[in-house]
């Protein structure tokens, strides 16, 4: 009888375990970052389950997509861009640098 609840207790805590994991990923899935730029703007970026990033900076947002990029994270639409590389944001719009930014402590 011990062996048997024993048995059961240890497939509920696998189940268990197994659903805060599936749970923890799927938020996870959805980062959004603060940040503050040298000129005191601010804005956030998202990065979407859907391989997109969501940019919110000087009251506007743009749907970015993934760029190439050597080091960092690089998101673009064709006018719009971010590059974020160990905590440093550079927001640019065509091919002028619009700010430097560093993520914003929690």
């Amino acid at each position: 009888m011990k062996q048997k609840l024993f048995t059961r207790h240890a497939v509920a805590s696998v189940l268990l375990l197994g659903m805060t994991a599936t749970i923890a990923a799927c938020s996870s899935n959805l980062k959004k970052v603060g940040f503050v730029c040298e000129d005191q703007r601010y804005g956030s970026v998202t990065w979407r389950p859907d391989q997109t990033a969501l940019l919110i900076f000087h009251g506007s947002s743009w749907v970015l997509h993934p760029q190439p990029s050597e080091t960092g994270v690089r998101y673009g639409d064709g006018v719009h861009e971010i590059w974020e590389d160990q905590g440093t944001i550079e927001i640019k719009t065509g091919n002028t640098p619009d700010a430097m930014c560093r993520a914003a402590d929690d």
